[in-house]
């Protein structure tokens, strides 16, 4: 079992410190099951996040929504060589927004690769893409493409952190905006 708290920062409007405003806190609950080699299945019965709005002006600094979602994944990994791996996971999400009076059944497809620095650190870049099953008023059915680059590391066998950059593509009413991200995550596993 994991436990994972995620925490992404903004820079508001106009502002010069890229870590004075919230985007996201998160805790959510893993269950893995490691098959073999290759193949890893994971359940989380549980996530809980604050999701803030983009700081686009003055008027909306800290409104955010809260979420309750539930999620199943299975994750393929391929070791190229040594130190280098392929991986593609996918999974699908129930998600539940108290404010919104809304639910959606989220897809989501990432790849990507992984250059392993040593047993304990490694350096991935992935891009993920997100699709709503359903497309109404508060959702589209295209949700998000994320290229991420991240530095994780594995203190013991039961704390790792993630650390690095997310670039978000989403769309709005008025087409797609961008998201420039600094996410650090903390895993703890029981």
């Amino acid at each position: 079992m994991q436990n994972e708290f995620q925490f992404r920062r903004q820079n508001g409007y106009e502002r010069l410190n890229f870590l004075e405003f919230p985007l996201m806190n998160s805790y959510r609950i893993w269950l893995n099951y490691k098959h073999d080699k290759q193949w890893r299945f994971s359940f989380s019965p549980l996530m809980y996040s604050m999701n803030y709005a983009v700081i686009a002006n003055e008027r909306n600094l800290i409104h955010y929504n809260e979420e309750i979602r539930f999620a199943a994944a299975a994750e393929y990994s391929w070791q190229l060589n040594k130190d280098f791996l392929f991986f593609s996971r996918n999974g699908l999400e129930y998600r539940i927004f108290p404010q919104l009076s809304a639910n959606a059944l989220r897809i989501r497809n990432r790849v990507g690769f992984k250059f392993e620095l040593n047993s304990k650190s490694g350096i991935s870049l992935s891009e993920e893409f997100l699709w709503n099953s359903i497309n109404q008023a508060d959702f589209h059915f295209f949700d998000q493409n994320r290229v991420n680059l991240i530095y994780d590391i594995s203190f013991t066998k039961i704390v790792k952190i993630e650390t690095g950059y997310m670039w978000i593509l989403k769309p709005n009413k008025q087409g797609n905006y961008s998201e420039h991200c600094l996410i650090f995550n903390i895993t703890y596993s029981i």
